[in-house]
């Protein structure tokens, strides 16, 4: 959520609902920050990883009524980051970005799991979108965003066994390269990348002063890959070393 006119209509929805605090969270987000994101790849020319969710779920494309997945009187108690991250999505619709959009659903119907699919084609619209936020897409590379399980729906698996059924969708685009961006702090939704055979490559920097952002990407070596994963898979209440990543208590 980049775009300055989306900001502001996102600003002025937070107050009408009442939703002050992840309205102050976001400002002060731009005013002084610093955020690591790590870009993830798969290589499509392997067999794509799978694993089979706890419940049955089968993945179509997203229909209108599957907004319901997003709605903001079905969050859990992190409300701040609930809305934040349903409002950035639902913003990506309403923009009408030209790209597949998949819906993961339950055997009665529930979507569960929300997932875009972005060609190189489209990088003029993921540029004006995210206002940089991503590299533009290579010709053999496409993009994974905005992977979203509702909370009455995590812990079952879903993320995982969905997001390898889009990446087995983008290999029949042609593409050598599936693409994801997770941030550092999102554990879980790592965890899941690497479960899909995803591998670190692209460290991010994202650094808000006074509303000004500024971004760095820099390349990860063979070693720096190894021991980001390493730290990742240790089990929860072992120390990471001191290369390794922040630490996360949130459950995705």
């Amino acid at each position: 959520m980049e775009n300055p006119f989306q900001k502001i209509k996102a600003g002025f929805y937070l107050l009408s609902r009442g939703h002050v605090g992840a309205l102050v969270e976001e400002v002060g987000r731009e005013l002084w920050s610093e955020e690591t994101s790590y870009g993830f790849r798969a290589d499509l020319s392997l067999p794509v990883k799978t694993r089979s969710a706890s419940v049955p779920i089968t993945l179509r494309h997203f229909e209108r009524s599957d907004m319901a997945l997003l709605a903001l009187d079905d969050m859990g108690q992190d409300l701040t980051k609930s809305v934040i991250d349903r409002l950035s999505r639902i913003h990506t619709i309403e923009a009408g970005i030209p790209s597949a959009v998949y819906v993961a659903v339950t055997s009665d119907g529930s979507p569960c799991f929300l997932q875009w699919l972005i060609s190189p084609d489209k990088n003029d619209r993921l540029t004006t979108h995210y206002n940089g936020y991503f590299p533009s897409l290579a010709r053999d590379e496409v993009l994974l965003e905005g992977a979203f399980v509702p909370e009455r729906h995590r812990g079952k698996g879903i993320m995982v066994c969905a997001m390898a059924q889009v990446a087995a969708k983008a290999r029949t685009t042609g593409a050598r390269w599936a693409i994801t961006w997770v941030e550092e702090s999102n554990l879980p939704s790592i965890r899941g990348c690497l479960a899909c055979g995803f591998q670190p490559y692209l460290k991010k920097r994202a650094i808000w002063r006074a509303f000004r952002r500024r971004l760095s990407f820099s390349p990860l070596s063979r070693g720096e890959c190894e021991s980001l994963e390493a730290g990742w898979q240790r089990p929860k209440g072992e120390h990471a070393s001191v290369n390794g990543p922040a630490r996360t208590a949130a459950e995705g």
